[in-house]
Order: C-alpha cells, then sequence, then structure tokens
C-alpha cells in the first residue's frame, strides 16, 4: 500500500472510531459487523479449499449406488382398444374447411404495406471536434494500474477505536 492510501485509511478509521463512540450499543455492533466483518465470511472469500473427510459409505449404501441391472417390472396388459378409438386415434388426413375470402385490399392499403425503402433524412453535421477535445477524451492519463488493497480492520477495545490489522 503506498503512502497515500495509507494515510487515507488511518483517517478514515479515525472517523469512523469518532462514529462509533456517538452510536447506541445496538448500532455499534452493527457498524462492527459492517466494518470488521465476520471470520465466516472472510473464510468463504478464501481461496484455500480444505477437503472435508466423507464417513465411510456401508454395505447397504453400496448396494443401492451400484449400477447393477435389475429387471424391471412389466406393466400388466391393458384391454385392446375398440375400432371406433383406433380411428379416434388415427393419422390420416382430413379435409380442412377452408377460410371465408376477406374482400381485398385497396391500392391505398397496398401502398401502406409496401416494404420498399424510404430514403431516410440525413442527420445535420457536427462541427468536427478540436485536437484539444479529443485529448481531454482520450484515456492516456489514466492510473492504468491500479492496485488493489485488501484491508483488515480490528477494533481495539481499550482505546475505543478501530485499528487496521497488518
Amino acid at each position: 500500500m503506498d503512502i497515500k492510501q495509507d494515510q487515507a485509511f488511518k483517517r478514515l478509521l479515525k472517523k469512523l472510531s469518532a462514529l462509533r463512540a456517538t452510536l447506541k450499543n445496538d448500532e455499534r455492533s452493527l457498524l462492527d459487523g459492517l466494518v470488521i466483518g465476520s471470520a465466516d465470511e472472510v473464510e468463504a472469500h478464501s481461496l484455500a479449499t480444505r477437503p472435508t473427510p466423507r464417513p465411510s459409505a456401508g454395505a447397504d449404501e453400496v448396494k443401492t449406488h451400484s449400477l447393477t441391472a435389475r429387471p424391471t417390472p412389466r406393466p400388466t396388459p391393458r384391454p385392446s382398444a375398440g375400432a371406433d378409438e383406433v380411428k379416434t386415434h388415427s393419422l390420416t388426413a382430413r379435409p380442412t374447411p377452408r377460410p371465408t375470402p376477406r374482400p381485398s385490399a385497396g391500392a391505398d392499403e397496398v401502398k401502406t404495406h409496401s416494404l420498399t425503402a424510404r430514403p431516410t433524412p440525413r442527420p445535420t453535421p457536427r462541427p468536427s471536434a478540436g485536437a484539444d477535445e479529443v485529448e481531454a477524451h482520450s484515456m492516456k492519463n489514466e492510473r492504468p494500474n491500479v492496485e488493489r488493497v485488501n484491508l483488515r480492520v480490528a477494533f481495539d477495545a481499550d482505546k475505543e477505536e478501530y485499528r487496521p490489522i497488518p
């Protein structure tokens, strides 16, 4: 962490400590939770993974998860369908009734629905930007490698203020 960030961090901790002194007990605990965070949250965000030991499987569980083929019970046969039901479920084509013809569209309606391209009006040209305006909008002067800092904070109960954890 560079010197400016370190100084800003210390100023922020002083302000948070002063704010904490003005709060009620329940508000203080909420602020402490926000600033310090819980150990569970820190552990949840850690990158190290620990394998969890699994209990050994019993013989019944191994048998349950085995991939051996077992005969499946056959469904009971249904009574055969009658001729009417077979005819109903057949896929033969039936003539469909024709829709009634609509009156033909007039020339105006045909012209309205035509897909001919119409010329679109061109926007008025803007004056070209000067070199200084282009320079102002460029990102050359930005800090490309901004270092992200992981700041950890603890509350010092003796001095009643927040302290950075190294």
